[in-house]
């Protein structure tokens, strides 16, 4: 994935009934001292943003994107 300040789908499939009402947004830690921004998206969509440590970069096939989040339904 080329990540920067725009949200890159990665997944999508979220069921209808546990989507969120509002975009949630969370700061995930990724590979070495890299973070980036897991996005939560009201239509089930799952992206990514911001992945580095001070600069925006792509996501190398070997990156961990270790995520999770929770959301009252």
């Amino acid at each position: 994935y080329t990540s920067s300040t725009t949200k890159v789908n990665i997944a999508s499939g979220i069921p209808e009934g546990l989507r969120p009402d509002t975009p949630l947004t969370f700061v995930c830690q990724g590979s070495g001292l890299n973070r980036w921004t897991l996005g939560v998206e009201t239509n089930g969509t799952i992206t990514i943003s911001r992945y580095g440590i001070t600069e925006n970069i792509s996501v190398a096939t070997s990156a961990w994107l270790v995520f999770h989040f929770t959301s009252s339904i």
